[in-house]
């Protein structure tokens, strides 16, 4: 039985787990070689495909929530889309790995924006 109780992301439910370990071992900041970078590219293609398998939540965000800083949603998708200009796929993993472990990411305006990011990477 996995112990689920020592991961760092918020939502927990089966949904959550199954993306986070599509991209727990191709997250890293360190400037990797190309064949991890390769890796880490393909991995964002199963986890947007995973990902549109899901709906976003239409539970009302709560007010801890509310009171977060949008800027710091806006700063996980600034450097995500940094990463993938210098095609750097390992961060890119990274930054949404980090998402899910700060914020509400099936929350609807994280979880569209996030889909609209990955159907960039080409």
């Amino acid at each position: 039985m996995l112990d689920i109780n020592h991961l760092n992301i918020i939502d927990r439910s089966d949904e959550a787990l199954e993306l986070y370990f599509i991209l727990k071992s191709h997250g890293s900041w360190v400037n990797e070689d190309e064949e991890r970078h390769l890796k880490a590219k393909a991995a964002l293609y199963t986890y947007r495909e995973a990902l549109c398998k899901h709906k976003p939540s239409d539970e009302p965000v709560t007010e801890k929530w509310l009171s977060q800083d949008y800027s710091t949603r806006r700063l996980y998708f600034y450097r995500m889309e940094e990463a993938l200009k210098e095609q750097r796929y390992t961060r890119v993993c990274n930054e949404i790995i980090s998402l899910m472990h700060n914020e509400p990411f099936f929350q609807e305006e994280i979880y569209y924006k996030l889909v609209k990011f990955l159907e960039g990477i080409r």
